[in-house]
């Protein structure tokens, strides 16, 4: 049992009495070799804290209701003393001075779970992937018919320039003329997103951005802009029509 890579304890069903304990238990639980466990409550063993029986403590699940041994009882702990996880089995066996005692093999299985817990977030990246492609082809869709659409009324616009020489109705064509190039630069922004395409970064001073957005936004309304920002430090590299 010491040449064993597991932890083999054995302890008393009723009393919790540690009745042997292996090298890996003592070397897993941090007890020297000249010091001996035996005799020790099994929870006393593990965590020298601990006042009582373990929450979790398997012992009435491993015999029948005369007190027979039943059959093998296997489970998962995570040990939070040392951040490991173990598979368990335990069994409830006669020992040779005839009383029943718990028989507990734990299996170091840390790297497995680490490894699970690696596949199922490549998993949901996966699941994640294939979510953001379908609401790209939707949104490339989506812009092709809007700019469609946006072109109608482009023209329109332009046509009624064309035929205007107020100035007045001019200003407003011209307002709703910036406002529909802006709205085909997001259109672009979405069939560049569906064709998988990477934003273009450029230097962009930011405060100047949010002043012409704001601009644009009171343009033709009834309204006053006061806009005071300090100097934003260090250069800031963004597509601007995403941002």
């Amino acid at each position: 049992f010491d040449s064993m890579e597991a932890i083999v304890y054995v302890s008393d069903i009723k009393t919790h009495e540690l009745i042997y304990a292996n090298l890996k238990f003592r070397q897993v639980f941090g007890h020297e070799k000249s010091m001996p466990v035996e005799g020790l409550k099994c929870w006393e063993a593990v965590n020298r804290k601990q006042t009582g029986p373990c929450p979790f403590c398997t012992n009435s699940r491993l015999v029948r209701p005369d007190g027979t041994p039943a059959g093998p009882y296997e489970w998962e702990f995570h040990n939070i003393s040392n951040n490991r996880w173990y598979h368990i089995v335990d069994k409830a066996v006669q020992w040779y001075d005839k009383r029943i005692v718990h028989l507990g093999t734990a299996y170091d299985i840390t790297e497995k779970k680490e490894k699970e817990n690696l596949f199922h977030e490549f998993e949901k990246a996966i699941e994640t992937s294939r979510k953001l492609e379908s609401i790209g082809t939707m949104a490339g869709g989506v812009a092709h018919d809007f700019n469609n659409t946006l072109s109608i009324i482009m023209g329109n616009i332009n046509l009624a320039q064309l035929s205007c020489n107020e100035d007045e109705p001019l200003k407003y064509l011209s307002i709703a003329e910036k406002a529909i190039m802006q709205a085909k630069a997001i259109s672009s922004n979405l069939i560049s997103f569906a064709r998988g395409g990477k934003p273009v970064k450029v230097r962009t001073d930011i405060v100047s951005l949010v002043r012409k957005k704001l601009e644009t936004e009171i343009e033709g309304r009834d309204i006053q802009l006061i806009f005071e920002a300090d100097a934003i430090p260090g250069d800031f590299y963004a597509d601007p029509a995403q941002l």
